[in-house]
Formats: structure tokens, sequence, C-alpha cells
């Protein structure tokens, strides 16, 4: 009955990240990265952002500490922070993925900052980002880049557009 459960899930994981976005088991973890996407760059920009939500369906935290990419020559993990009364961005060495829970990068909290870009990002491309935590490994996600003021990934339901993108799922790679 426990092999039944455990391959029903990973069915049910399987057929939610069709929907969703990619998913990466190792172990006892299972991450599953939805609603990812980028900004457009304005003019000579020469940084951007992404973002993303982690879910993770494991019994272990897990930790978001880094983020790699060809696009840009520094990429970070960012929050914002109230300081006097003035909003700053500040890098983190870390984001916090809790077991059975969430993690939201998202414009105004936590998010990916992509400083030096080496172009600039271009509404309807797509930004390659290999997501890296501390138990799962390796993810590697083509995030959709929005209009520069984008809120939500290009033809998701909160863009008032329809439709998926990217979806496809990948073992997590051991460091």
């Amino acid at each position: 009955m426990r092999l039944f459960l455990k391959l029903f899930f990973a069915f049910l994981v399987t057929v939610g990240s069709l929907l969703t976005g990619p998913s990466v088991g190792a172990g006892d973890n299972m991450l599953m990265v939805v609603e990812a996407f980028a900004r457009a760059t304005a003019g000579q920009a020469k940084n951007g952002a992404a973002f993303l939500t982690v879910m993770n369906h494991g019994s272990e935290d897990d930790f978001l500490v880094a983020v790699e990419t060809t696009a840009a020559k520094r990429p970070e993990l960012h929050t914002h922070i109230h300081d006097n009364g003035i909003m700053r961005m500040r890098q983190v060495a870390e984001i916090k993925v809790p077991a059975g829970g969430s993690a939201a990068l998202k414009p105004g909290g936590d998010h990916v900052m992509l400083m030096g870009l080496v172009a600039p990002l271009t509404a309807g491309a797509a930004l390659p980002l290999v997501l890296v935590f501390k138990h799962a490994g390796r993810i590697t996600v083509d995030m959709p880049i929005g209009s520069v003021a984008a809120a939500a990934p290009p033809g998701s339901a909160h863009s008032g557009h329809s439709g998926h993108s990217g979806h496809h799922m990948k073992p997590a790679k051991k460091n």
C-alpha cells in the first residue's frame, strides 16, 4: 500500500507539473517551480529582475542558495527591507522553502536580481536560469520574459491571458 501511495503521489506531481511548471525530486524533497517570469528591461538598463514561486512537497525544509545564468554577470538573491522608512534591496545568502510550504519570489519582496546583464531582457524571449538548492540540487528553468511592468508570467491567468509555457520535469542533480 505504501508503494502504491508513493507511485500515486508521483503521478499527481507529474500531472500537476504539466499544468504548473518544472519539478524535481531529490531524496525526500520534491520541489516544484511555478509562476516563473522575468521583466523586460527598459532602454540600456544593466540590471534586471526575475520572479518565481518554489513549492516544497517534501518533508524537509530546503533553501535556495544560488542562481546561475549566462544572461548576467552577477545573478543574486535579494530581498527588500525597510530602513528608516525607505525600502532598500539587500542581497541574502539563502531563501527558505519550508517543508509542505512555498517561497514566493515576487515584486516588492524576495527576488532574483540580475546584475550586469550581457544583453537586454526582451519581452517574448526566455531567460535561462539554474536555481541551486541546498538539498534538492539544481533546477533549470527557462523563464518567459514579460513586459517592463509585468506582475505575472506572460500567458498566466494573472496576466490577463491564458496558456502555459515551459513545462517539464527534470531530476535534480546533486552537487
